[in-house]
């Protein structure tokens, strides 16, 4: 049982450096942007990161890859337009 709590704590320190990283300013959507193999998931938060730090072609090719993410999921459409609307006004 020590053992097992030792192991739970040093996991929930890594986790909250890990966290405590993420959360530097940018440093998120740069990781995200870093990723090779984007997906649906990835496109999402990387359009409205890219979104909040102002215009740049940057949140409109974040958007570009949201919607060839979401290409072939019709039911997600509509949500994701409303996303991307969103991102694209919040950019300008």
């Amino acid at each position: 049982m020590d053992r097992l709590r030792s192991a739970l704590l040093a996991a929930a320190v890594q986790a909250a450096g890990r966290l405590a990283e993420l959360l530097q300013p940018g440093r998120y959507a740069d990781e995200l942007s870093a990723l090779p193999d984007k997906r649906l998931g990835h496109w999402e938060a990387l359009a409205v990161r890219l979104a909040g730090r102002g215009p740049s072609p940057e949140p409109h090719a974040a958007c570009a890859g949201l919607r060839a993410a979401s290409a072939e999921r019709p039911l997600a459409a509509r949500s994701i337009d409303a996303l991307i609307k969103r991102a694209l006004a919040t950019a300008r």
